[in-house]
């Protein structure tokens, strides 16, 4: 590990799809406001070479308390990924862009979004950070996407 790689770091509002295009290695702090009453979400961004990694501290369905909402995206395909009471869920898209259309979108936080920042550049990048966890079960809803719209979810996993 060469610490003698200066990171430079800068701090500011905007998007996630502001900090995807800058094209650089970034390792950041997010903070999300969604309004007054609403929790902020907060968590960890990671961009490099095209991937993306964030890590989110997100209410749980019930609002009861907070659960880590993980999104990965590899270039090819965008893994999601949560932890609810010791169980993981997670599903993968296939898809050429981190940034899904609106129906897709999985992230916690909407990537076109105001987000507070801080940053730092990442010169040594760990790309193991890029790869979904083996321990999760991934359903594949590349080709389910359209039955999510429906609310028809449940019923097309049952015939799995």
């Amino acid at each position: 590990l060469d610490e003698s790689v200066e990171r430079l770091d800068f701090a500011g509002t905007g998007s996630i799809n502001n900090l995807i295009a800058r094209n650089e290695s970034l390792e950041c702090q997010l903070t999300y406001i969604p309004n007054p009453l609403e929790p902020e979400i907060t968590g960890s961004f990671f961009t490099a070479n095209g991937k993306v990694r964030g890590d989110f501290l997100t209410p749980t369905p019930d609002l009861s308390g907070q659960m880590l909402t993980s999104v990965i995206f590899d270039g090819d395909t965008l893994y999601s990924w949560s932890e609810i009471d010791g169980e993981s869920y997670g599903f993968m898209v296939a898809t050429d862009s981190f940034v899904a259309d609106e129906q897709h979108d999985s992230a916690p936080i909407p990537t076109d979004t105001e987000v507070q920042y801080t940053c730092l550049t990442w010169p040594t990048v760990d790309y193991t950070i890029f790869e979904p966890p083996t321990s999760v079960l991934f359903t594949d809803m590349t080709d389910v996407a359209g039955i999510m719209e429906t609310g028809t979810l449940y019923e097309a996993e049952a015939e799995f």
